[in-house]
């Protein structure tokens, strides 16, 4: 599931047209109580009533089989209840989402993500209530990332994480060693990455000091460099953008990225058509990329070897984020299977499943460190940088403050076009003079949709 490939807020919805979901199934709530984990509870008399849930997920193909075995596996210790599953593409599947809501055909449950406003529209069942019930534990979870991503401004939580992924710079050790470059130390400044791209860089072999300044997302808003700087694209409800995007910070981080670009240590667009752990350099010819968790699998299976090592810092920060998001379970209000989709939310999310999903081909990386520790991931080269990292403060995303963001993202992608990568290759920007323009656009197309909402 690759969150940075298209960032899709939910369209607006208007919850009066909202009506109870999955008519098509059986109705009934299960009794309270269900082993949420899974385990087998199942007797060998048949239940009176079966309660049906719809779920639906945007995984792509390679995890349904997954997904099958463990619905089976719920549906033998939950025999009263069945899960009636539909994967749909990622690509639209939002849009597909929030039309069956508004047709009141919606799901009983999904997975995806949210701004935490989206919480606010009143589609998406609060949770409290079950959590209260059961006496369930939300800290054995990766804090403070899950209340980031989960809990409105009522406080209240909206979901339950899947997974826990989190970013890192992935290298290439065979490229650094090619060219007798020191691999990174966990306390490497930006002057060192600098300095190491450079040296890594070698045109005429198609290789690259890096590709982490080829977008946006991978400069600033996919990973905590800004934040490390003192800095931020925008403040904590997403509200706000002046004073952010235009800040002395984030004015300095745009120069440093203009200067790689200019000396051609970050790869040309004429050779990126994707960046990260998907791009070239899983094909070797990157020295230096962002990593993300749910990239794990493919880096694993490149022919040379990778390491992994924490964000670069500005000289003299003693600040430590750390960047990490979850995709995670919702429940739909109107919901008449409420206790049931609950008793499956719980089990998907369980210790059981996360170790499952480790041991089935790295299928996506468990919501809680306990599971970590106990299968022993930190004793991988790649793994054991991204649990310490997943253990450390961390922000929301700038997308997932505020829905206000998918208006206005553009806005700043293009700056960073301008300014970082011009079409041309030659025509770049200076970000003392553009930055504070667009933060002014910026802001003011936010506060027209915050009127609006």
């Amino acid at each position: 599931m690759k969150k940075w490939a298209g960032i899709t807020l939910a369209a607006a919805l208007t919850v009066g047209a909202l009506s109870g979901c999955g008519s098509d199934n059986n109705s009934g709530n299960t009794a309270s109580g269900n082993n949420a984990s899974g385990g087998n509870n199942a007797t060998s008399s048949k239940p009176d009533k079966v309660t049906t849930i719809d779920f639906w997920q945007l995984d792509g193909t390679g995890t349904q089989d997954f997904y099958v075995t463990l619905i089976k596996q719920f549906e033998e210790a939950h025999p009263d209840i069945k899960v009636k599953m539909a994967n749909i593409p990622e690509d639209g599947f939002f849009e597909k989402l929030n039309a069956s809501f508004a047709a009141g055909k919606g799901p009983d449950m999904w997975g995806g993500w949210y701004s935490t406003d989206e919480f606010e529209r009143g589609y998406i069942a609060p949770l409290d209530e079950f959590i209260a019930r059961d006496n369930y534990d939300m800290s054995k979870y990766f804090q403070p990332a899950t209340a980031l991503r989960l809990q409105g401004a009522d406080g209240h939580y909206y979901g339950l994480p899947r997974d826990m992924s989190n970013a890192v710079i992935y290298y290439n050790k065979d490229l650094f060693d090619k060219y007798g470059v020191p691999y990174p130390s966990p306390d490497w400044t930006l002057d060192d990455f600098h300095d190491a791209a450079k040296k890594l860089t070698h045109p005429d072999e198609g290789v690259y000091g890096t590709d982490l300044f080829a977008s946006d997302f991978n400069a600033i808003t996919g990973n905590p460099i800004i934040w490390n700087m003192g800095g931020d694209v925008a403040s904590d409800d997403g509200k706000k953008v002046k004073g952010f995007v235009d800040s002395p910070q984030m004015i300095k981080l745009f120069q440093y990225a203009q200067t790689l670009s200019k000396e051609g240590v970050n790869a040309p667009s004429s050779v990126m058509q994707t960046a990260g752990d998907q791009g070239p350099f899983s094909a070797g010819k990157i020295g230096m990329s962002l990593g993300f968790l749910w990239g794990y699998n493919d880096v694993k299976k490149a022919t040379f070897k990778a390491g992994a090592v924490a964000f670069p810092k500005d000289a003299g920060s003693d600040l430590n984020f750390a960047w990490t998001e979850e995709v995670s379970w919702y429940m739909n209000n109107k919901s008449e299977k409420k206790d049931a989709t609950w008793e499956f939310m719980k089990y998907l999310s369980s210790p059981e499943v996360g170790k499952q999903a480790i041991d089935t081909k790295f299928m996506w990386g468990p919501p809680m460190p306990s599971v970590w520790e106990e299968k022993g991931l930190e004793q991988d080269e790649l793994l054991k940088v991204f649990l310490e990292q997943a253990k450390l403060k961390t922000k929301a995303p700038s997308y997932d403050r505020n829905r206000t963001w998918n208006e206005v993202g553009g806005m700043f992608s293009q700056a960073y076009t301008d300014i970082v990568n011009p079409v041309d290759g030659k025509s770049y920007k200076d970000p003392a003079e553009v930055l504070p323009k667009v933060a002014d656009e910026m802001q003011a197309k936010i506060d027209e949709l915050l009127a609006q909402q």
